[in-house]
């Protein structure tokens, strides 16, 4: 079998030149691609495009901005009952630029949210004492908003407790902020965990008993793995890296339980400061009650 070396070689060029063809033409598809999308193509950020193409016909007849008749979202004026406090600012009755009289035109309202900054406050009790001729026993009142033994008010304690143990304030913040000792501070908080020591056990036991382990299985809704648990645990993680652990098992214990009764409070309630201090406060009042009930208000009748 025979075969013409130039037909060869000049169907060699023509495959050659087809491949070239191809290649070229991808490079110019990718070449036209950038220009139009962007380096990344589909995946370019919108600010990266380099052309962007004009509004359509139909957006540009959407405009922006409410639609009429909407009344709109501003910001709200505080009403005069729902305000703290009243005030009524003066001002001189001349002039500050050229000294006439100045003429009464009423007045006109000025909405503003303040703050109060913290600062501790020394009270001294003088508690009264009396005697009961028939007992014979001395009857003595009792401070307010303090626990038995303790130095620190109920309001001081919870604020700490719940700056450090929900909002993640160290207690050297914390410090700075109330003029409080450091040793001070965990001490205290040493002594609130102890009087909460029986709480986590009785969170466990009302979780055991109640009906909410298996709601998954009736509702789909529900998600059936502990990722939100998780993800509650993730502040105490960051908590004990940052501080390379608790010093002591005392310490380790406090930030159990105190972290553990906190943070539950909080899934149950807005103020958790306050509802954390009226639960103190009932605890100094009556120190025989179940302060677990107290804690999350359960009825203990």
């Amino acid at each position: 079998m025979t075969y013409c070396k130039g037909c060869l070689a000049k169907q060699q060029k023509i495959n050659e030149l087809e491949e070239e063809i191809t290649s070229l033409k991808s490079k110019l598809r990718y070449q036209e691609r950038t220009a139009k999308e962007g380096f990344f193509g589909s995946s370019t950020p919108s600010s990266r495009v380099p052309v962007k193409p004009n509004s359509s016909t139909g957006d540009k007849r959407n405009r922006g901005g409410a639609k009429p008749g909407h009344k709109g979202h501003g910001r709200s004026s505080i009403r005069e009952q729902d305000a703290d406090n009243v005030e009524k600012i003066h001002i001189g009755n001349t002039c500050p630029d050229c000294g006439s009289i100045l003429e009464d035109k009423g007045t006109k309202t000025r909405a503003v949210i303040d703050c109060q900054p913290v600062k501790m406050k020394m009270v001294v009790y003088y508690l009264e004492r009396k005697h009961c001729p028939r007992c014979k026993k001395i009857i003595s009142a009792r401070p307010p908003g303090v626990l038995a033994k303790c130095l620190y008010s109920n309001q001081l304690l919870a604020y700490v407790a719940v700056q450090h143990y929900i909002y993640g304030n160290t207690l050297g913040q914390i410090e700075k902020q109330t003029g409080i000792g450091y040793s001070s501070l965990v001490d205290a908080m040493h002594q609130l965990s102890k009087r909460l020591k029986d709480v986590p056990n009785a969170l466990i036991e009302a979780y055991r008993d109640s009906e909410v382990k298996y709601v998954w299985a009736k509702d789909r809704n529900v998600p059936a793995d502990n990722n939100l648990a998780e993800r509650e645990l993730r502040p105490l993680v960051i908590a004990r890296k940052i501080s390379f652990g608790s010093q002591s098992d005392a310490g380790a214990k406090t930030r159990e339980i105190l972290m553990t009764v906190l943070r539950t409070l909080k899934k149950t309630t807005v103020d958790v400061t306050s509802a954390f201090k009226s639960a103190l406060d009932k605890l100094a009042e009556q120190g025989d009650i179940d302060i677990y009930k107290t804690v999350f208000k359960f009825d203990s009748s």
